[in-house]
């Protein structure tokens, strides 16, 4: 058929009309090329970031490599560069992550000398709470769960628990070897303060102790072990000077692997491993007990055994503190 004109002598462009359903189309927009992938790329960038989260090892890091494929393909066919970048981005973080936990997971089973599939989640975090120190370490000797009653005046007065065990010698601890009877002299112990511990001993030389103060800290010796220890000011005046100072207490808890643990022992025979029923007939029953350990007292008041215990019961952490007049 012929177009249709608008009016009589005048020129119009004939309308061919667009096709309808009799046998015509309509026009379609076209597709850009690889936005798929790029959205499927985005994706798998965000499930591996958030299996990596999770402490999932190895699925993370194929999730974040097949997103970051995908992003790259989005890129190269001229798609959305938003969703493209987006996908390359998230996918690089999961990727990282992934990797830092790895290797993360890595070191502390060669540290354990296991492989993977023999070590549980209890394990892993035992392991990185051992091998962990903790700078802002803020120790309390004697945090024992108090109990108070009022005294004559109606003040509320704190009792200390009684000790219902034998702990003659308690005050001597032996460390590879080395028997040190405290409180002693710090500098004929032998030991050197670690660097983690460099805040305390500058305030030693600036401000100087106080007299009855004391500084939980890091203590190398010589044969190569590390070891946690109390130096204390025990005399009645300030002082600027490591030789005056005194370490009237020591943790031993592993922290190095050249510590021996099987040869830290106290005078009573309890020793790294020891169970805790052989701990009772060895000392009678703690004095107080925490969500860690169990405490000790001497009959005098002056010296306290903390024992820690692991999950089978087994001492896992030594400690004695003496207390001077």
């Amino acid at each position: 058929q012929q177009a249709p004109y608008q009016q009589a002598g005048t020129y119009q462009e004939p309308y061919y009309g667009q096709q309808t359903q009799m046998g015509v189309q309509q026009p379609q927009k076209q597709k850009k090329p690889g936005k798929a992938a790029g959205i499927v790329g985005l994706i798998f960038g965000i499930l591996g970031l958030l299996t990596s989260a999770c402490g999932i090892m190895v699925v993370p890091l194929i999730f974040c490599l097949v997103g970051i494929i995908l992003a790259i393909v989005c890129l190269t066919k001229n798609s959305s560069k938003g969703l493209g970048i987006s996908g390359m981005i998230v996918s690089a973080l999961g990727l990282i992550s992934g990797l830092i936990f790895m290797f993360l997971m890595v070191g502390i089973l060669s540290s354990a000398g296991k492989s993977f599939g023999e070590m549980d989640w209890e394990e892993i975090i035992n392991t990185l709470e051992d091998n962990s120190i903790d700078d802002d370490f803020d120790y309390v000797p004697g945090d024992y769960d108090p109990v108070y009653t009022e005294d004559g005046f109606g003040a509320a007065e704190e009792v200390l628990p009684s000790s219902n065990a034998n702990l003659t010698d308690v005050n001597q601890i032996m460390i590879n070897g080395t028997v040190y009877t405290l409180p002693v002299s710090f500098e004929s112990t032998g030991f050197s303060v670690n660097e983690k511990s460099k805040d305390d001993m500058d305030s030693l030389a600036t401000d100087g102790w106080d007299s009855g103060e004391y500084h939980f800290v890091l203590l190398d010796s010589a044969d190569g072990y590390s070891v946690w220890g109390f130096i204390e000011n025990t005399s009645d005046s300030t002082v600027y000077s490591e030789s005056d100072l005194k370490l009237t207490g020591l943790n031993v808890d592993n922290y190095s692997s050249a510590c021996t643990a099987t040869s830290v022992k106290i005078a009573n025979g309890v020793t790294f491993g020891t169970s805790k029923s052989e701990v009772v007939s060895l000392l009678g029953d703690p004095d107080s007990t925490t969500d860690d350990g169990v405490y000790y007292d001497s009959a005098d008041g002056k010296t306290e055994l903390y024992l820690e215990y692991d999950g089978d019961d087994k001492v896992q952490c030594i400690e004695i503190t003496v207390y001077e007049d």
